[in-house]
């Protein structure tokens, strides 16, 4: 018994250590330097110009644009329903300079683009002007590797339609290959082999560059729509570069022309697009068995994965709360509403087994959970119901790994099933709130109107609303009555009489029949009074960047003043003739005055 507990100790603590949480569950942090996800943009509408585009990989490698004449701009569902990055206008561009920790030995760049370019530089890596193609992809009506020394592929994706385009290059044997859907189409070796990326350098998205941020030709720019952009510092294997091309064709609604494994993302099987990730082996040197993802689900150490199989899984975007009370078979208080679907297939997408797997929920971010509680529901019999099956008990709570509940070598999931999570308990496991909004409205009377709705609610005493100035020391102003359970969309508000300033800064929080409290949104509200001042300045605080606005601007007196009264430099965009952008990103982070002519404003510079 202790010698069969230590090996299942050694195997959970193993794969806690090592989640594969990038992009479809292939890799991580450390080797996933870059993930750019066009729904990861916040705060903007459609046709809004984008300064940043914050990189999800967990390395803050965001990419800016100081000029905002050469950003890009916001475009909302243009394809399946997720926004698009849109460089429209010659000259757009996004940079990260200095890229430290950019990839030096072997190099993965993935993208999902539409472009009817050519000529044109994709993803430019420059550490000096003698080193300006260090990294390039270049000419989408041929995409050519740029390493010191340039190749062509012979691949083409610059016929306005979406493609998804992986590359790969390593520096032992000089390895080199690029994917178009799903489909190996460039393979070679022998490509600058044996040398190195220098570390450090300027990466410029849409754009080719000639010297770090510098040397751009106007007939080099790239014209045409991101939605994701990935590297990794490592050469993904065939299987790992097969299970990408799937993750982002069933988000992207991107047909494939070859290694199609995963089918539950058609309307017929239910649209399970969402979050998809997975398992497979190309090879016997090709092996991918552990994934999750963004998603709180991970899948891994399968028992029999042969050669040519692959499991592939993806949920259907409903809530992540256990508030469906009616499909639930005997013994289960609630599910998810959320439904997650698999593939099992082989290369020839006939059905096939992998055997048991690992199952594993990552419940951090939800409610605290009893693993005795927690079960697994699987439609065995496929009929799209849970209510005629057997909850599967027995998940494991490791100390030290947090809140990862695993089910150990489950064997029910099969090609095609759907799966979800379950409780036996919904006072002790409820399972997490589901909150649709939380909203500011400034009223002309200087108040500030407060509503939040949530789609579900299990076990919640009641809300708390504390306002803040500075978003860091807060005071509770009301508790407001929760619904208890409740599957149904309800409805709350606020009227706060007595804002604290201009900006006032709201967190709402939830606290359970159990004491337990969750915070749940916080939220800034500019007051309609401030809306009449002389100057608006936003957002504030700010990440370095912010805007001031006036009917009456003279931007020639503006200064920027630190917390200790001495003026620091700054770059200014000019948006028009009201408006203007303020760049003070490369100072330290703090309190700094904005002084406007006669005028004196306070703003909070935090990453």
């Amino acid at each position: 018994m202790y010698i069969k507990f230590f090996i299942l100790f050694l195997l959970l603590f193993n794969a806690i250590l090592f989640a594969q949480t990038g992009p479809g569950g292939v890799g991580n942090s450390s080797s996933n330097i870059l993930w750019l996800r066009s729904d990861a943009i916040s705060g903007l509408v459609n046709g809004d110009t984008i300064s940043s585009w914050e990189d999800v990989s967990g390395n803050n490698n965001t990419l800016s644009q100081s000029n905002i004449n050469l950003r890009p701009k916001y475009v909302t569902s243009a394809v399946n329903g997720f926004p698009v990055v849109s460089f429209n206008v010659a000259g757009n561009r996004l940079i990260r300079n200095p890229f430290n920790g950019f990839a030096t030995n072997d190099i993965t760049a993935i993208y999902v683009n539409k472009n009817n370019a050519s000529s044109d530089g994709i993803i430019s890596y420059a550490p000096s002007s003698a080193l300006n193609n260090d990294f390039l992809l270049y000419g989408s009506q041929n995409i050519g590797f740029y390493r010191n020394s340039n190749i062509n592929t012979g691949v083409s994706v610059n016929n306005n339609n979406w493609h998804i385009v992986q590359s790969s290059w390593g520096s032992v044997g000089g390895r080199a290959e690029i994917w178009k859907d799903g489909k190996k189409d460039f393979n070679t070796t022998g490509f600058v082999s044996g040398t190195s990326i220098t570390s450090g350098g300027s990466l410029c998205l849409a754009h080719e560059q000639d010297s770090p941020d510098g040397g751009y030709a106007s007939n080099q720019d790239h014209i045409g729509d991101f939605t994701e952009v990935i590297i990794y510092n490592t050469y993904l294997d065939s299987a790992d570069h097969m299970i990408m091309a799937n993750y982002l064709s069933a988000k992207y609604n991107i047909t494939l022309t070859a290694n199609d494994f995963y089918d539950e993302d058609n309307t017929a099987n239910g649209d399970f697009d969402f979050e998809v990730a997975g398992i497979g082996m190309h090879s016997a040197t090709a092996a991918h068995t552990d994934a999750q993802g963004s998603a709180i689900l991970r899948i891994n150490n399968p028992n029999d994965l042969e050669i040519g199989e692959y499991m592939m899984w993806g949920h259907n975007g409903a809530n992540s709360a256990a508030t469906n009370v009616s499909d639930i078979p005997s013994g289960v208080q609630a599910r998810y509403e959320r439904v997650w679907r698999v593939s099992e297939v082989n290369t020839s997408g006939n059905t096939t087994d992998v055997g048991s797997v690992d199952v594993a929920w990552d419940l951090s971010s939800s409610w605290p959970a009893s693993a005795s509680h927690l079960r697994l529901l699987v439609d065995t019999d496929n009929d799209g119901y849970f209510n005629d099956e057997t909850p599967i008990s027995g998940a494991v709570l490791l100390t030290g790994s947090g809140a990862n509940y695993t089910f150990v070598g489950v064997t029910e999931l099969a090609d095609n099933l759907r799966f979800t999570l379950a409780t036996t308990n919904t006072y002790a496991t409820p399972l997490p709130i589901s909150l649709l909004e939380f909203v500011g409205t400034p009223l002309q009377n200087s108040s500030n109107k407060l509503t939040w709705e949530a789609a579900s609610e299990v076990n919640n005493d009641f809300y708390t609303l504390a306002s803040s100035e500075d978003n860091e020391n807060w005071g509770e102003i009301a508790n407001i009555s929760g619904a208890g359970n409740s599957n149904q969309k309800t409805q709350y508000q606020f009227l706060d009489d007595n804002p604290l300033n201009e900006i006032t800064y709201y967190r709402l929080s939830q606290t359970d029949f159990d004491g337990r409290i969750t915070t749940l949104n916080t939220i800034s509200v500019l007051n309609q009074a401030a809306k009449f001042a002389t100057h608006l300045l936003y957002p504030n605080p700010t990440n370095g960047m912010f805007r001031i606005k006036s009917d009456n601007l003279n931007y020639t007196n503006i200064k920027v003043m630190s917390a200790q009264g001495n003026a620091i430099k700054f770059s200014m965009s000019i948006i028009n003739s009201n408006e203007v952008e303020i760049d003070i990103s490369k100072e330290p982070q703090g309190t700094y005055f904005i002084q406007i002519g006669d005028i004196t404003y306070k703003i909070i510079y935090q990453k």
